[in-house]
């Protein structure tokens, strides 16, 4: 029997897919961004330690699931070493047929990952054995420009059951993620137009250039980072361990030097605002974020972190970030938003969601 799931959704741009998760695989996470690595932050071991009274999921870990992804719920573990492209992208194509004329071969193009954003409902529970989620994604805007064409998916992202530590409801929202990449060089006369009105834009975001950061934090990135964070985060793509021909058409070294991955960087970027949010008087839970990759980062390059806070209350805070690559001197991550509550707020917001 020929099975046409997967035209029907690369027809529309939109499937349906599982992904499950461990204990094992949030530490694995949570090593490959370095957790646990500096001296005198103690408080990392509660993302690392099963055990630990108040064991946590980083809130990035997210950003793997869609790697793991599985169209069938009974395959869907992380115990392989998933293909690239995962069947995330694979099962709607980069781009959506209907969006297409002709047959152009879109894997001639370098695709860059140029904006990404998340906005939890809730914190990621966390396991007693093994949790299955259920991913919706639907590529939202098809946008064709000169320099080639910028695509937007948005994944949702469900619990489908409550064996966990930490209380959520069955086939509730856990998050919802945003992602922007450019096919660069697409012709626009190969690609029509789609965009929906009923998305919500993005935040605008203003990076002071003349006030000292709240918080500022280096991390040097090790030798093999991104070979753990491929093993972590299921993204297996061979330009993060051999480099790319195809990428050395945009980005100088590539062609034989692996490139961090992107999500790997914002991951890192993260851990620095959990830190800062730690020097809080009370505990405080990442809800929003959002930022535009902007050059690309090399294994042993130093990061800088840079964080202003916009505004606190009692129960809220606005942070606006970069990633400075100090080896480079360039910004590698720019126009990053941060929005964290309480935990008693982020409880009220889900209680407020079901009415």
């Amino acid at each position: 029997m020929t099975d046409t799931t997967a035209n029907n959704d690369a027809d529309s741009g939109s499937s349906t897919l599982y992904a499950t998760f461990n204990q094992r695989d949030l530490i694995l996470y949570a090593l490959s961004l370095g957790f646990g690595s500096s001296e005198g932050n103690h408080d990392e071991l509660k993302y690392l330690y099963e055990h630990h009274p108040d064991f946590t999921a980083v809130p990035t870990f997210c950003f793997a699931l869609g790697f793991w992804a599985q169209k069938e719920a009974r395959y869907a573990t992380s115990y392989e070493i998933p293909p690239f492209p995962p069947v995330s992208i694979s099962s709607t194509g980069t781009i959506p047929f209907t969006n297409l004329r002709g047959q152009p071969d879109i894997s001639q193009y370098p695709v860059l990952h140029m904006n990404q954003s998340v906005q939890w409902t809730r914190s990621l529970p966390v396991p007693i054995s093994q949790i299955r989620t259920r991913l919706e994604k639907r590529v939202r805007t098809v946008a064709p420009k000169s320099i080639g064409t910028f695509v937007t998916s948005e994944t949702a992202i469900y619990l489908e059951d409550t064996t966990s530590r930490t209380h959520a409801d069955g086939n509730s929202l856990l998050c919802t993620l945003q992602s922007t990449v450019l096919i660069l060089g697409m012709p626009k006369e190969n690609v029509i137009p789609l965009q929906d009105k009923g998305m919500a834009s993005s935040n605008k975001v203003s990076i002071p250039k003349h006030t000292q950061p709240d918080f500022e934090w280096t991390y040097v990135t090790s030798p093999t980072q991104a070979l753990l964070y491929r093993l972590a985060s299921g993204d297996s793509n061979k330009i993060h361990v051999t480099g790319d021909p195809i990428m050395a058409k945009v980005l100088e070294g590539a062609a034989d030097k692996p490139i961090l991955h992107g999500l790997c960087t914002l991951g890192i970027a993260t851990r620095a605002i959990l830190l800062m949010s730690s020097t809080g008087t009370q505990p405080y839970v990442l809800s929003q974020l959002d930022c535009q990759f902007t050059k690309p980062v090399f294994l042993g390059d130093s990061l800088k972190v840079r964080i202003w806070r916009t505004s606190s209350t009692s129960s809220d805070w606005t942070l606006v970030f970069v990633v400075i690559n100090e080896t480079t001197r360039q910004v590698a991550v720019d126009k990053g938003y941060a929005r964290l509550t309480t935990k008693e707020d982020r409880r009220n917001n889900s209680r407020l969601s079901k009415l």
